[in-house]
């Protein structure tokens, strides 16, 4: 799974990395439906366009959203730790899917190996429903077609078109695709 080194640079995992090692990477808020970033999209006016423009970034530009759902981005972003996001970095760029990289001494303190282990996804038992778009930028069709090819369990694949990631939680046509999407799983057991 790789995204090009245009959309995240590899020197920003360096940056996150070296800036915030040990400390959370979101910091945690008394009520976690009032991250900063939700809380500005909805409480100051002047941010709403900010907002808008980082859910169509999200949502993969010129893609229907329902811009009512903006509300949803109260929640984000989670705080999470700075191993978690370094983690995410590592998979983002390069053309594996392993376990956390800790650097040659690291892995092999954690795992006997230089390297980290890839994950084993067909020890995956839990039959599993694919819906995804071609839209989708955090996705992509290509890293779904890898998946599929891991994945011993694939009962379907569905993709829905001009959907992005975001569209299933911010689109207009978001309830009746929904509904399609609940009828099949029901009727597929």
């Amino acid at each position: 799974v790789r995204l090009s080194d245009d959309i995240i640079p590899s020197k920003y995992c360096v940056i996150f990395k070296r800036t915030l090692r040990g400390r959370e990477y979101i910091p945690k808020m008394k009520h976690p439906d009032e991250q900063w970033f939700g809380h500005q999209c909805k409480n100051k006016k002047y941010m709403k366009l900010f907002c808008i423009f980082a859910m169509d970034i999200l949502q993969g530009n010129y893609l229907p959203i329902d811009y009512s759902t903006i509300d949803i981005l109260k929640t984000y972003p989670q705080p999470t730790s700075v191993k978690v996001m370094t983690h995410y970095y590592q998979l983002v760029l390069a053309d594996y899917f392993r376990k956390y990289d800790y650097g040659k001494i690291g892995n092999i303190k954690h795992y006997q190996s230089e390297t980290p282990p890839d994950y084993d996804l067909s020890q995956v038992t839990a039959a599993t429903y694919i819906y995804h778009s071609k839209y989708d930028v955090i996705a992509p069709p290509k890293d779904i077609k890898w998946l599929i090819q891991r994945l011993p369990n694939v009962r379907n694949v569905t993709m829905v078109k001009k959907f992005s990631h975001m569209g299933f939680a911010t689109s207009p046509y978001l309830r009746p695709i929904n509904m399609i999407i609940v009828k099949n799983l029901l009727e597929n057991k």
